[in-house]
């Protein structure tokens, strides 16, 4: 966290820059680091900077961080986390951006995993470790295999 602090505090914020996605690593981290209220916070400011300013890439980050908090903490919503998910995975299949496809992909596993869905959730999972290896991402790669052990 103080790591991402700083270099938040180093990163020129020049006007023409792109606010939502400096919010959005923000709250990734955040997200990382278990804080979940403080996630979700920047994932919804990140969203509406990116719904104002058109950036339809930060949209994506957005809702799909959103949808990792929706399934995490003391107050986890599934069909929230499953809304935002798809959502997100829609706008990253039309805009072609495949990290964040798999990201989605390993995200719907999770929730159907954890809704006993088990042959669902064994192909979004698989669907996402095959992505994260094509695209050379071994510690999402790692996540997604844990998810999958998880099934066994």
């Amino acid at each position: 966290m103080a790591l991402q602090r700083r270099a938040e505090a180093e990163e020129p914020h020049a006007p023409q820059g792109f606010p939502a996605a400096r919010i959005l690593r923000f709250g990734e981290t955040c997200w990382l680091a278990g804080r979940f209220d403080d996630a979700r916070a920047q994932a919804e400011q990140g969203l509406g900077l990116a719904r104002a300013g058109g950036e339809r890439g930060a949209q994506i980050r957005a809702l799909r961080l959103l949808g990792d908090v929706a399934a995490h903490g003391d107050r986890p919503d599934a069909e929230r986390s499953e809304r935002y998910f798809h959502e997100a995975l829609a706008m990253a299949e039309e805009l072609g951006m495949r990290p964040l496809q798999a990201r989605c992909l390993l995200g719907l596993g999770q929730h159907h995993r954890r809704a006993g869905q088990r042959s669902h959730a064994e192909e979004l999972l698989a669907a996402a470790i095959a992505s994260f290896r094509a695209l050379d991402m071994p510690f999402w790669l790692e996540r997604a295999q844990a998810e999958l052990d998880r099934l066994a």
